[in-house]
């Protein structure tokens, strides 16, 4: 009988011996790790257990699922295997879950928009312009966008809004959240307010468009409810607007071209009253060569209209040089010209006539470049370039006119930068 009992007490103390031996593996094991579960005392414990099933949880490739005490040979094996090595180096990290909805729904939020009772055009794909205007009619940003099966993704732009311009390229490509219909575009977009010198920064506002759209009605071949004005309230109950043009099934490259010497043999300069807010300047320029370009006769008038004292467009709202289309542009071509602002181009009685702009709203050259002759792309570009030696060539004897032109004209030049 005593045989017995003892044979049997000995089977029991070298099983428990067995799993503390395993449990002591465990623990030597985890005390290398970053989920250390406190002296190795060969005792499975609650620390225990966390701590492995929390090293296991992060080492997905070995597919081992809770882990309770019967296990712990199981593990001990794998810990002294040639995994142990793969084994440690994950246990120098600890991996802690994240609530990904938390973390994003507060950007997220901010142009997240219901499109459900919206019949959204997902067979709109376009290349088009944009620019957003100030309820006062200046520009706040301009670029272009691609339209993708009815979504709006927003590529290069630029903002015009003080000091807040730095850097503010990546709100409408990075925050917007607009799709097309056949009736306006929906959605929301940030927008962002001008900030001066010594002024504190305001904080972008998210608006909602698709309850105001005005249709262009200026090329039949793009779906309806894309070309036009898009308006929108801001925070502060102003309206303002997200103007589409220059729409294309075809991504238009930018144009580039050369800015050439401009030679003339003789000019005739004058300079007329200023009337209340706008004055113009007629230039003749006679025997003019711009590269292989060569005209016997050239006019061109400088229109300039000045902005309110302390705007923030610079002295002047518009600074625009205007030439006859004539001999410039091919005639099948005038038609295109309904594709661009009516700020750059004007059908009058006598002919059309081509305004190109100096500073504010520059970035609308380009639809009258791209409509333009090839070869004679480099013309208005290079006239532009030359305007202060023509004006000090054409008013040398009138020093404190030459001043006061060639100041506006070099701040209107400032806005292009």
């Amino acid at each position: 009988m005593r045989l017995s009992i003892l044979i049997f007490l000995f089977i029991c103390f070298a099983s428990l011996t067995h799993a503390d031996t395993n449990t002591l593996c465990i623990q030597k094991f985890l005390s290398k790790t970053v989920f250390n579960p406190g002296p190795a005392d060969g005792l499975w414990g609650n620390k225990t257990k966390k701590a492995i099933n929390q090293l296991f949880s992060q080492a997905d490739e070995f597919n081992v699922k809770k882990i309770e005490k019967d296990d712990a040979e199981k593990i001990c094996k794998i810990l002294e295997s040639e995994q142990n090595l793969q084994l440690l180096e994950i246990g120098q990290f600890k991996r802690y879950p994240i609530d990904i909805t938390e973390v994003i729904s507060e950007e997220f939020l901010k142009t997240k928009f219901d499109f459900s009772k919206i019949k959204i055009n997902d067979a709109a794909n376009y290349f088009c312009s944009f620019t957003i205007l100030h309820h006062e009619g200046f520009e706040r940003a301009a670029g272009k966008l691609q339209i993708k099966n009815g979504v709006i993704k927003f590529k290069d732009n630029k903002w015009f809004v003080g000091l807040a311009s730095k850097g503010s390229e990546i709100y409408l490509k990075e925050e917007a959240n607009l799709r097309v219909s056949n009736v306006g575009i929906h959605g929301k977009i940030p927008y962002l307010s001008y900030v001066g010198k010594g002024e504190v920064a305001k904080p972008v506002q998210y608006v909602s468009l698709g309850h105001n759209y005005i249709n262009l009605k200026i090329n039949s071949n793009i779906d309806n409810g894309i070309m036009g004005k898009h308006k929108f309230l801001d925070k502060r109950g102003n309206e303002a607007s997200l103007l589409i043009y220059e729409c294309s099934d075809v991504e238009q490259k930018e144009l580039t071209y050369d800015t050439l010497p401009v030679v003339f043999k003789n000019l005739n300069v004058r300079v007329k009253k200023r009337r209340f807010n706008y004055q113009s300047i007629s230039i003749d320029l006679d025997g003019l060569a711009i590269g292989n370009e060569k005209f016997d006769n050239f006019n061109l008038v400088l229109m300039i209209d000045y902005a309110e004292e302390g705007s923030i467009r610079g002295l002047t709202e518009l600074f625009r040089i205007q030439v006859d289309a004539d001999g410039i542009m091919p005639k099948e071509n005038i038609s295109n010209l309904t594709n661009c602002k009516n700020i750059s181009w004007k059908n009058l009685a006598y002919g059309v006539k081509l305004q190109y702009l100096i500073g504010n709203e520059f970035e609308l050259n380009s639809c009258l470049l791209r409509n333009l002759y090839p070869e004679k792309r480099n013309i208005l570009g290079s006239i532009a370039n030359s305007l202060p030696e023509i004006l000090k060539a054409g008013l040398g004897n009138e020093p404190e006119q030459l001043k006061d032109i060639l100041m506006v004209l070099n701040d209107a030049k400032q806005h292009e930068l």
